[in-house]
């Protein structure tokens, strides 16, 4: 059955943790100390004119249901196999990922859970998948090279 689709620009942005990431290396203006109540102040205003719904996405920021998902995509390309811990995986190695991945790794496509009629697409509770690439890689459109991600309530 084919649905129609709507797409619309939007700017998007990041999470908390990835925005006091990039806070804490000197990238906010006014610097760390008013990065907190800037951000919160920001979010509460995007709140207010966000439609309610499915939030598929064609780049830019994803909704985050449960963490940070590109350092998890830089370990798993470094050969540690994540699962459910962190278990095994040293400290160091952690950080370097955590420090890198936001460069390192871009979102090119997000898809909610959604009903549209008889269709019902249900990613766990209520969840969403996420592709995650390499910025090189979807620069020279290798599109073989997604990482897919799952989350949900």
């Amino acid at each position: 059955m084919p649905l129609p689709i709507r797409g619309y620009k939007e700017i998007t942005y990041p999470d908390y943790a990835d925005a006091a990431l990039a806070a804490s290396r000197g990238n906010f203006p006014g610097g760390w100390e008013t990065f907190g109540g800037v951000y919160k102040k920001t979010m509460a205003k995007l709140d207010e004119t966000e439609e309610n719904g499915a939030r598929h996405r064609l780049l830019g920021w994803p909704n985050i249901i449960q963490n940070n998902m590109t350092q998890e995509c830089e370990l798993v390309s470094r050969g540690h196999f994540r699962g459910n811990t962190w278990d095994g995986i040293l400290e160091a190695d952690r950080l370097t990922a955590r420090q890198t991945s936001l460069e390192a790794w871009r979102l090119p496509f997000q898809l909610d859970s959604f009903e549209k009629g008889d269709l019902s697409l249900d990613f766990g509770d209520c969840g969403s998948i996420y592709y995650y690439i390499r910025t090189e890689d979807l620069t020279a459109r290798r599109f073989d090279r997604v990482w897919l991600i799952r989350q949900c309530y």
